[in-house]
């Protein structure tokens, strides 16, 4: 669900008793939004070296599609992040990796594109 309101209202400027009063119009732009962006994903699927990889970024709120990225740290060599959201691959290094991946939204409106970032891991076997 997505809403912007836009209100016209008026600032109102006025000096004390005894001196000119003053009064001025300006339109303000009020945004509603219902939905805040966040990332849903808590886990990764874990791997094995040189074995087929797949495994989902997902998030929630904000306008659809999603944008993601590798905000800092590195995927292990030979897997690779879509635009989507989906990390695959074949991994061609084992251990621990460590990383954030950062997702922005699609919104166009007076409101502007949200950007949300989260720290992930996963682990490559070596061997299953």
């Amino acid at each position: 669900m997505k809403a912007t309101i836009a209100v016209i209202g008026v600032l109102l400027f006025f000096s004390l008793p005894g001196s000119c009063q003053q009064k001025a119009t300006q339109p303000v732009t009020v945004c509603v939004q219902p939905t805040i962006l966040k990332i849903t994903t808590t886990q990764l699927n874990q791997g094995a070296l040189n074995t087929a990889y797949t495994s989902a970024l997902t998030a929630s709120g904000g306008v659809t599609p999603y944008h993601w990225t590798i905000s800092s740290g590195s995927l292990p060599t030979g897997l690779n992040l879509s635009d989507a959201g989906v990390i695959s691959g074949t991994p061609t290094q084992s251990g621990n990796f460590s990383f954030d991946v950062t997702v922005t939204d699609s919104e166009t409106t007076n409101c502007g594109t949200k950007v949300v970032q989260q720290h992930v891991t996963t682990h490559i076997e070596s061997s299953l």
